[in-house]
């Protein structure tokens, strides 16, 4: 049996609740215990700059390594089943025209410092976010959320600013994380600047707690006081759990194939070839909800001019970028995935008419010509007032062939672009304040169980002065279009079953075709791999017999494979 040393740090227990927000590595106790590898699971990640933030309401601590799962959330959706898992919530209902929602709170629940988790806790929470705008959150608040009261420890209502007959999905983990995460009021109410508060070790309601964190590994350790184990009878099974930088992609997939780690990412052809000599490798897959985008800067001359992106659109050549996927993608027309419940409101004609997967180079230069825009001496094209369509693409480190490929193609066009790898936390920033020229993106809250989420982005109600970091999903590149909004605002309490709401999408969806705001370029087959060397019953993949999460490590969702993962 194989044994690892780590040294840990074990937290002090017993400390009075207040006392968790000046807590710091003085209040902890270093030992060094020994593991057995197969009580450990090891999830590989990024540096972080941050490593000791677990403030979700800062961008920093936000997209932490496993912020989304040590945090829980009232409701999941498993989208490989179309099912909702309520989870800190029992139930919802709406009121009259959906001015309203009643949500009905689990009874049982505690935070990981033993405070009971109560309807008081979400309403601190709105108004706390009301009370902070810098905060993340703070914008869908304040766009839909009007006033709420605790009618008892365990029910909540909320009265909206506009009827919204979808109001439970921002309360519900689509994808990575819901729109709407609760403080614990009796950590935040002590907080008189959040986005200096680090919440660390962080108070949650999650199965782990922190024993340390630094910028190449996060070592977690099973809360044995955790309210799961004993109101829903859910055991995490492994011991700890350890988030492990162990270097680029070469090196994760090296170490996956000598069960070093348990479950990570490789390309397809690679993963072929180390099954035949790791048989324990399983390729997990199923349809992507997130396209691949190119976002543009729109408000930089003359990226600003929709001619030009379309001119942009039109010379990437879409088929290279599936081939460097190796097959398993497909050029993407729109930005929503390939799901039912999303594709069933796109009108096959817009399609037709706004075809955004041509590539056609010489349609590319004949919209340049069209503005007025000559080629200088070195075949840069160059605008009436002389400013040269010259651009650096942001990429993650090392820039991917298929990024490499789009800035090729806008290169043989005359516009000149330059990839600039960037580190994670750097790049990620500068998309939060639309500090770019062109970013390697993708869809960000895509559209899964319905595309009022994804239309959603784009209002204008969640517009930030361009240098402040906006969260993910709330309208980053800071689009406005009053005819948009109100359709958007009149959309929200038209259910999607109602016949016109196919209509207003459509409108929606012209709109932004119109516009290419973020250019979409493919969808793909979204997989990872699992070992099951030392964990076995993973879930399924989609259409499998037992899918019942889905196994990204870096969704929220994550959460249930540690109930159902057996050693």
């Amino acid at each position: 049996m194989k044994t690892v040393m780590v040294l840990v740090i074990l937290l002090l227990m017993g400390l009075p609740s207040i006392s968790l927000i000046n807590y710091s590595l003085n209040t902890v106790l270093a030992q060094e215990i020994k593991y057995k590898r197969e009580e450990v699971l090891i999830i590989p990640c990024r540096k972080s700059a941050s490593p000791d933030n677990f403030n979700w309401l800062t961008t920093a601590g936000w997209r932490g390594r496993e912020v989304r799962w040590l945090n829980e959330f009232l409701f999941y959706y498993n989208l490989l089943n179309d099912t909702i898992v309520p989870w800190l919530a029992t139930k919802y209902e709406y009121g009259p025209k959906y001015e309203t929602i009643k949500i009905y709170l689990r009874k049982g629940v505690t935070w990981n410092d033993g405070v009971p988790f109560t309807a008081h806790d979400i309403v601190f929470t709105v108004n706390y976010l009301k009370k902070h705008p810098e905060c993340i959150g703070a914008g869908w608040v304040k766009r839909w959320i009007k006033d709420v009261k605790a009618v008892s420890d365990y029910e909540v209502i909320f009265w909206l600013t506009r009827p919204n007959c979808r109001i439970h999905w921002g309360f519900t983990s689509l994808v990575c994380f819901p729109q709407f995460w609760i403080l614990p009021k009796h950590i935040f109410e002590h907080v008189k600047e959040p986005l200096k508060f680090k919440n660390y070790p962080p108070v949650v309601t999650g199965p782990y707690k922190v024993v340390r964190s630094t910028p190449e590994e996060t070592i977690l350790v099973r809360d044995p006081n955790y309210w799961g184990t004993k109101v829903l009878g859910v055991v995490p099974q492994p011991k700890y759990v350890i988030f492990k930088y162990v270097g680029g992609p070469e090196k994760e997939a090296m170490a996956l194939e000598k069960n070093e780690i348990d479950v990570g990412s490789m390309s397809y052809s690679v993963f072929k070839e180390a099954q035949k000599r790791n048989p324990h490798l399983i390729f997990w897959a199923y349809p992507g909800p997130c396209v691949a985008l190119l976002d543009i800067n729109i408000h930089k001359y003359p990226l600003s001019l929709k001619e030009v992106r379309w001119a942009i659109s039109y010379a990437i050549n879409r088929t290279k970028l599936v081939y460097l996927q190796e097959g398993l993608a497909y050029p993407a027309h729109t930005w929503f995935p390939k799901y039912k419940r999303v594709q069933k409101f796109i009108n096959p004609e817009l399609i037709k008419k706004y075809d955004c997967t041509v590539y056609d180079p010489n349609k590319s230069i004949e919209i340049l010509k069209s503005l007025g825009f000559k080629r200088g001496p070195d075949g840069v094209w160059v605008t009436p007032n002389g400013t040269r369509l010259e651009f650096e693409l942001q990429t993650g480190v090392p820039a991917p062939p298929y990024w490499l490929s789009v800035a090729e193609d806008l290169n043989k066009i005359g516009i000149k672009v330059k990839v600039k790898p960037l580190e994670w936390a750097v790049r990620w920033s500068n998309h939060a304040r639309l500090h770019y020229d062109m970013w390697a993106s993708w869809a960000q809250f895509p559209a899964v169980a319905t595309p009022y989420t994804w239309y959603d982005h784009f209002s204008s109600e969640y517009l930030l002065p361009i240098g402040q970091e906006a969260p993910e999903g709330f309208n980053r590149i800071r689009f406005s279009n009053a005819t948009y909004d109100k359709i958007l605002n009149e959309l929200a309490g038209i259910p999607d079953e109602d016949p016109r709401a196919y209509e207003l999408y459509n409108k929606l969806l012209e709109i932004l075709l119109q516009e290419l705001p973020r250019i979409p370029l493919t969808g793909r087959l979204e997989y990872v791999i699992l070992n099951d060397y030392y964990w076995t019953n993973w879930p399924d993949s989609w259409g499998g017999e037992n899918p019942y999460t889905q196994a990204q490590w870096w969704w929220s969702k994550f959460l249930f494979v540690f109930f159902n993962i057996r050693s």
